[in-house]
């Protein structure tokens, strides 16, 4: 139940990331949310634990975790917008 959220949560923040603050607008929604899915499941899989911030027993919410997740998602697509501007890609 975590990675659905995690996933949601990666989602919404890349489709805020285009329609309300601008980010990768020449890339397109489609783009940015993907970057936002793949941060949201970097952030929950890897640096979450690495932090502790994970879920006591597995499959339970953690608000710390989610709170890592969004950081995460916002930091690669904040990266995805830098190299876009940077090298075109």
């Amino acid at each position: 139940m975590e990675l659905v959220l995690w996933i949601v949560a990666g989602a919404v923040l890349g489709w805020v990331g285009i329609a309300y603050m601008g980010f990768n607008k020449d890339r397109g929604t489609i783009v940015s949310i993907i970057i936002g899915v793949a941060g949201g499941v970097a952030g929950g899989k890897l640096v979450a634990p690495m932090l502790l911030a994970g879920a006591a027993l597995p499959g339970e919410f953690s608000m710390a975790a989610l709170i890592v997740v969004l950081a995460s998602s916002a930091a690669l697509l904040a990266l995805g917008n830098l190299v876009h501007e940077r090298f075109g890609i």
